[in-house]
């Protein structure tokens, strides 16, 4: 997506590339989709590489999966909980009266910050995993993200 984005000529504000489609607005979006609308084949060396990448993938036992450096890494499932204990830090003028901060807010700053494609209930079941370690605090109900808030608890990760 950020090729295609790139491609068409068109460049955010702030320098930054979209890393999924969901980061394009609808009308540069749509443009993408008129100039490319057929798609392009892939290269025949470039198909075996990802057949390749999938099976070596589709034999790890990992739980979490990162793009980096053009590949899909397996690693860790504690591999964004500095990311996501970071954005609780640098999230302090969203916080409330009593240093809390909405759990979706911290969600959106470790998407935007990570740049990686990680679903919805990872990043909350690793925000509850560090609630039960005492890394963060919690207020609120442990439901959705947009019930809770979260804040820096006493412990620290290990």
């Amino acid at each position: 997506m950020t090729e295609l984005f790139n491609a068409t000529g068109l460049h955010y504000k702030e320098g930054l590339n979209p890393y999924f489609s969901g980061l394009i607005d609808r009308e540069h979006f749509q443009e993408i989709v008129k100039k490319n609308y057929e798609g392009a084949p892939l290269d025949p060396n470039q198909r075996k590489r990802y057949e390749s990448e999938w099976l070596m993938l589709s034999n790890e036992d990992h739980v979490l999966r990162l793009w980096k450096e053009d590949s899909v890494i397996g690693t860790d499932e504690t591999a964004l909980d500095e990311v996501i204990i970071r954005s609780v830090i640098e999230l302090k003028q969203e916080q409330d009266e009593n240093g809390f901060i909405k759990a979706g807010i911290v969600f959106a700053r470790v998407c935007d910050t990570s740049h990686q494609l990680v679903g919805y209930s990872f990043i909350t079941n690793r925000i509850w995993i560090l609630v039960n370690q005492g890394v963060l605090e919690f207020s609120g109900l442990p439901r959705p993200l947009y019930q809770f808030s979260v804040k820096l608890g006493t412990r620290r990760l290990s």
